[in-house]
Parts: C-alpha cells; structure tokens; sequence
C-alpha cells in the first residue's frame, strides 16, 4: 500500500474526504481537481515547473500521436515489470499522458494498481488528476519524495530529473526502475527551426551505482581487463583463482559475503572446449572437461544457495550449450559436460522456485571467445554470436522478474537455419 508522507514532519498520512492530515495536525487539501499539494514548506507559495501555457502546449502536441510508440512501449514495459496490483511511482509524471497508458496497462492485468503521479509543476499536476482520476497526485519535488521507505514495487521516471538516492530509498528491494532518456539528437529538428546553432544532447551513460560485480578466474590479466571496462561507478571485485578448486570456492562466497552483504545472482560461465575424435579421449581429458564444465558449477551453485535464500531477487543463471541437445563432431566430451550441466540445473530449478530462487538454462551456438576458436576454428567472427550477445540475454533474464518465467533459452547463429 503506498504510504504518504507529511512534508513537514514525516509522519504518515491517511485520507479523509478531501483532505490528507497527519498525526500531528499537519493537513493538506484536495483540489478541486483531484490532486493535493506536498512540497515542503520551504517551497511553498513559490511557482515551480511549467507554466499553465506550456502544459497546455505539450499536451497539445502529445495528442497528435507522435510519441504513441514511446507510450505504448513504456506501458508495455511496465507490464512485464509490475504485477497489477503494483505500487507505482510516476517521477516527474507531467500532464499525465503517460501515467494513463501505465495505468491502463496495469489494470488490463485483472487488478488494481495503487499509482502516484508527482510532479514539480502544480499546472502539470492539475492536468494529470483530471486525466487519471484513479491515481493519486501530488504537487511534489522527486529530490525529497512524500513516500516511505521501500514503498514501490515499479518508479517510472520520464525524460525528468534523476534522483538516484532518493529512488533507492523509495524502492522496494527487488523492486524497479523503468527510465527513458533523450538521446543526443532527440529533438534536434525542431532545435535546428528555433535556434542559430542547434545542439546536441550529452551522451547518455547508464548509472551502474549501486551495481555490484565478483568476478572469478584464473587469468588476472583478464579479470583486470573485464574491470577497467567497466562503467564508471561499478564496484567491482577482483578473486583470482582456480574455480576448480573447493577452498577457492568457498573463499569466493565469503568474500562477496563480506564485501557486500550478500548474494543475488550467481553466473556460471566457465567452460572448456575441445575438438577431438571420440576415440582419441583420454580418462584424464573427460575428466578435467566433466570437472569445469559441470563438477565446478554443480557444486558452486549448491554452495551459493544459503547466500541466495537471503536475497528478494535471487536468480542462478548456468551457460550451457546447444551442443548438449544436438551433438556435434569431435565434441563428443564437451558435450557430455554441457547435457549433464542442463539436466542438474532443470532438476535445481524445479527444486527452488518456491524458495524465490529463479534458475535458468542459457543454450547458445557458437560465441566468438578464445574457446570457440578451438571448438570450431572453422568460423569467423563474423559469422558467430558474440558475448555481448549473450550477456543481454542474460541480464534479460535477471532483469524481468514477471509472472512468466523463461526457463531456458535456445540461441542461434543468425547464418544458420532455425530449429535445425
């Protein structure tokens, strides 16, 4: 349930009629129009935002159409993110264009979203009550929100200021952010009509504060190298080692258990290739394969579990390959590993759903990496799928936390026949 807060003292408020009062006599009314004033009284008496002419003139221009397309996706986005009866912030929410589609979208699910508009703009505000008559709406500055702590499963926050700290502090854990930006030549036609020497927006670079990241192998070369390209903000940390390695394991998991308090996903993507004829492999060469390629993630995944009972969002994502269902020559090892690697991984997720754990099977064909060069020297790189390729899968299937849950996906080359 969204919880309003009183600007002037903090304490909850609760609706009578037309007005929200708190414990402490502290009272706001309800306009006409069906929104309510919460900017701290520093603020008030003070005209913010825009103006009566320029809301009037960008609804105007929204009416036409021309932004249909960012509507709909935004209100198909937030279907996927949040269930209907969600808690929903729309930070900086305007004339309410598109707080009616969120609204729609969510209520289209079969329940009854608890949706808050706020905006800095009393004109804008006015506009969007009388355009969502079922949210609530508050004239409101998004660097000091009236809301909670951890009250909202979903915040919205459109081409408006960003206010990270103040977003954390309102989210649920587990909960998300859905944040449309301009990009540096949105708008640029009717910046060239207006003015003599049109600009650019800046680029865009996605905030990573707050993203965490172990990473472990044995080559700190490359674990170096994975960290320096990091965006800036990401903590990221370094664990050498031999993944192998039980001891190594167990270090790993205390660490990040340390470092940042616990555990959310767990990506196991260590492999080995090979390309050998069936009759040329040795006990000694299926064993280290069978070890890296399914001993190691077995058993990591066994030991991440207390960590990942504790999270609101856990999730095991387990690389395999197509070559577990197909087979392929002179693979014959590898993909024994990989098959034995999808099977006790469908068996984990059967096993921990109900605990909140989400555990996923990743299938791709060939990816360009130093290992494909020895599985299958016979492509190029043009030819095969690339990492980053399958690292958007990936965050994909972290990221999307709905009602219809992915299991495994199957990943082709684009060059290669589908189904085949």
């Amino acid at each position: 349930m969204l919880d309003l807060l009183c600007p002037v003292c903090g304490e909850t408020l609760v609706r009578e009629e037309r007005v929200w009062h708190c414990k402490n006599r502290h009272s706001f009314d309800v306009a006409r129009s069906g929104y309510v004033n919460l900017l701290p009284p520093s603020a008030s008496g003070k005209r913010h935002g825009d103006d009566k002419h320029m809301v009037a003139a960008r609804t105007a221009f929204l009416s036409r159409g021309y932004y249909d397309h960012l509507i709909g996706a935004v209100a198909e986005a937030c279907m996927q993110l949040a269930g209907p009866d969600a808690c929903v912030l729309d930070a900086g929410c305007g004339e309410g264009t598109y707080t009616r589609a969120i609204y729609d979208a969510l209520a289209a699910k079969g329940g009854r979203p608890q949706l808050l508009g706020a905006d800095i703009s009393a004109e804008a505000v006015k506009r969007a009550a009388r355009q969502v008559p079922e949210g609530i709406f508050c004239v409101a500055t998004t660097a000091r929100l009236p809301l909670a702590a951890e009250s909202l499963d979903l915040i919205v926050n459109i081409f408006s200021p960003f206010m990270a700290e103040e977003f954390r502090r309102v989210l649920k854990p587990g909960g998300y952010l859905l944040r449309v930006v301009p990009m540096e030549k949105h708008l640029i036609e009717l910046k060239a009509a207006v003015y003599d020497h049109p600009y650019e927006n800046p680029p865009f670079e996605p905030a990573a504060e707050g993203f965490r990241l172990a990473l472990c192998g044995r080559n700190t070369e490359k674990l170096e190298s994975v960290r320096a390209g990091l965006p800036q903000g990401t903590e990221a940390l370094l664990l050498p080692g031999d993944v192998n390695d039980a001891g190594y394991q167990d270090a790993c998991l205390a660490a990040v258990q340390a470092r940042f308090g616990g555990l959310d996903v767990l990506v196991n993507c260590a492999g080995m290739a090979q390309s050998d004829a069936f009759e040329d492999i040795t006990p000694a060469r299926f064993d280290e394969i069978m070890t890296l390629n399914c001993r190691t993630p077995f058993f990591l995944c066994q030991k991440a579990l207390p960590l990942l009972r504790q999270s609101q969002a856990a999730s095991i994502l387990n690389i395999a390959s197509v070559t577990a269902h197909k087979g392929y020559v002179r693979q014959a090892a590898y993909a024994a590993s990989k098959h034995a690697m999808a099977g006790f991984t469908k068996t984990l997720a059967a096993e921990v759903y109900e605990q909140g754990i989400r555990v996923h099977l990743i299938s791709p064909g060939g990816v360009f990496t130093d290992m494909a060069k020895v599985s299958r020297p016979d492509l190029t790189g043009e030819e095969m799928i690339t990492a980053e390729d399958i690292a958007e899968i990936a965050a994909f299937l972290v990221l999307r936390r709905t009602n219809a849950v992915i299991d495994e996906i199957e990943v082709h080359r684009a060059n290669k026949a589908p189904f085949a």
